[in-house]
C-alpha cells in the first residue's frame, strides 16, 4: 500500500470511526470477514488488511485439519476465524472472551462467517486460578489492551477455570493448541487449567514484564510454572530471508522488553511441531 493510499485511508477511517458509520463496512482476510468495528483492531486491519500477517504466520504454518484450538482472549476474532479456516469441517476452535462489549463484537464476527461459525463455540467468561466474579478495566486508547481489574473483587462479569471448563471427563483431548493473550492475566490462567496442559500439545502466550507486574508477578514466575509442568519455553526468532525457516531458541531466561509471543511445548512434541511447521532449532 503505498503512501498517499494510506494516508487516505487512515483519514477516512478515523471519520468512520468517529461517527459510527464504520459498521456499515468489514474487512476481507483470507477467507472471512471481520466487521469494521469502534475498535483499534478493526480499525488497523480497514487501514491495511496486512497489518496482522506476521503475527497470523504461526497459525498458517502450524494448525492442520481436524485440530482442536482454544483461544483465551480473543477479542473481535480474527484468530479464531483464521483457525476455524485452517482446523477445516473435522476442526473445532473454542473462543473465551471476558470483557462484555468485545464478546458481542466477536459473537456478531463470528455470525458474519456462515461457512466457519459451526466450527466455533464462542464462551464469554474471564479465566483466572479460581472460579468467581471479576470487573473489567478497558483502555480508552486500545481496546485491545483490556484486561481484568486487579483492584477489585465481584464484578459483572464471571470467571471460570480452564480445568472447570474443559474436564477430562468431557474433553480427553489432546488440544492441539492453546492460544492465550489476556493483558498480564497469563499466570492466573496458567494455573487455573494444569490438568488440561497435560493434555495440551502447544501452548501460545503473550510474555510481558508490564503487563505481569500489574498482577504481581514476574517473567521468572512464569518460567517456574512452566518448568514445573514439564513444558519447555521457546522464542521464534526471524527468518534469515525469505526463503529460510523460522527459528526456535530456548526462552526460559527471555524477557523482552515490551511484549512478545513465545512458544510452551512438552519435550515429547518439539520433534512433531518442528516437523508439522518445518520450524527449526537455532
Amino acid at each position: 500500500m503505498n503512501n498517499s493510499l494510506s494516508t487516505c485511508r487512515k483519514w477516512l477511517a478515523g471519520i468512520l470511526k468517529s461517527t459510527g458509520l464504520c459498521t456499515r463496512f468489514s474487512v476481507s482476510l483470507e477467507g472471512f470477514r471481520l466487521r469494521f468495528f469502534p475498535t483499534s483492531m478493526s480499525k488497523a486491519l480497514w487501514i491495511n488488511p496486512h497489518h496482522y500477517d506476521e503475527e497470523l504466520t504461526f497459525y498458517k504454518d502450524y494448525l492442520r485439519e481436524g485440530d482442536l484450538v482454544l483461544d483465551v482472549g480473543a477479542n473481535i476474532g480474527m484468530i479464531a476465524l483464521l483457525s476455524a479456516q485452517k482446523t477445516g469441517e473435522n476442526g473445532k476452535v473454542w473462543t473465551i472472551e471476558g470483557d462484555p462489549q468485545t464478546y458481542e463484537r466477536l459473537c456478531e464476527n463470528i455470525a458474519l462467517n456462515a461457512r466457519l461459525a459451526p466450527r466455533i463455540t464462542p464462551l464469554h467468561y474471564a479465566l483466572g486460578e479460581e472460579p468467581g466474579r471479576v470487573s473489567m478495566l478497558s483502555h480508552k486508547g486500545d481496546d485491545s489492551q483490556n484486561r481484568v481489574n486487579p483492584e477489585t473483587s465481584g464484578g459483572d462479569v464471571p470467571m471460570e477455570t480452564l480445568d472447570r471448563l474443559f474436564p477430562e471427563e468431557t474433553f480427553p483431548g489432546p488440544l492441539d493448541l492453546l492460544k492465550i493473550d489476556v493483558e498480564g492475566f497469563e499466570l492466573p490462567v496458567l494455573r487455573g487449567g494444569t490438568n488440561l496442559l497435560r493434555r495440551t500439545r502447544c501452548i501460545l502466550f503473550e510474555i510481558s514484564r508490564e503487563n505481569y507486574r500489574h498482577y504481581g508477578y514476574t517473567t521468572r514466575d512464569v518460567a517456574a510454572f512452566f518448568k514445573e509442568q514439564n513444558f519447555l519455553l521457546f522464542r521464534m526468532l526471524p527468518r534469515e530471508n525469505p526463503d529460510s525457516p523460522l527459528r526456535l531458541a530456548r526462552g526460559e531466561e527471555y524477557e523482552p522488553l515490551h511484549f512478545e509471543n513465545l512458544l510452551a511445548l512438552p519435550p515429547e512434541e518439539v520433534a512433531s511441531f518442528c516437523e508439522r511447521t518445518g520450524y527449526r532449532l537455532s
